[in-house]
């Protein structure tokens, strides 16, 4: 317990609060492009009852034509259970894109490496040394003869 307190003596919340956690961070993005869709697809359900609800209504008080009815809930249906997941789920696919997209970008800034240059024209070592190469060359010349290939060089 004496551990704990000491650890706990130097804890700096302004430096906690304002230090980014990646995999909090993308956790949450992530959560909360779930709970977006499965709002989105609970509203469009209960929309979709609503919808129903007021089309049987109309017919019940003789509102609409004869046929009307069917078009109306032929109609709803298509909206309700086709056109409108779909757009949402879309939505939410592009949010999940954008988030990990987001991600990567923050990632790959804080974690940039420059490497050095290769100067121009200048041959890189293939060999670390003259028994290498030795091994490379009997390896491609018995690939060549297996295969039945000439090597000019």
């Amino acid at each position: 317990m004496l551990c704990v307190l000491k650890t706990m003596s130097s804890f700096d919340p302004d430096k906690f609060l304002n230090e980014p956690i990646y995999a909090l961070d993308f956790g949450f993005m992530v959560g909360d492009v779930e709970d977006f869709l499965e709002f989105s697809e609970s509203n469009v359900e209960w929309q979709f009852r609503r919808e129903m609800i007021s089309v049987q209504r109309q017919a019940a008080s003789d509102a609409l034509e004869p046929g009307y009815k069917e078009h109306l809930e032929t109609n709803a249906k298509h909206r309700f259970k086709v056109s409108l997941p779909l757009r949402v789920r879309y939505a939410a696919l592009v949010a999940l894109i954008t988030s990990v997209e987001w991600a990567i970008v923050l990632v790959v800034g804080r974690l940039r490496v420059l490497l050095p240059e290769k100067p121009k024209n200048a041959n890189a070592t293939v060999f670390f040394d003259d028994e290498d190469r030795q091994t490379y060359l009997k390896v491609l010349a018995g690939y060549a003869q297996r295969y039945h290939l000439s090597i000019r060089a």
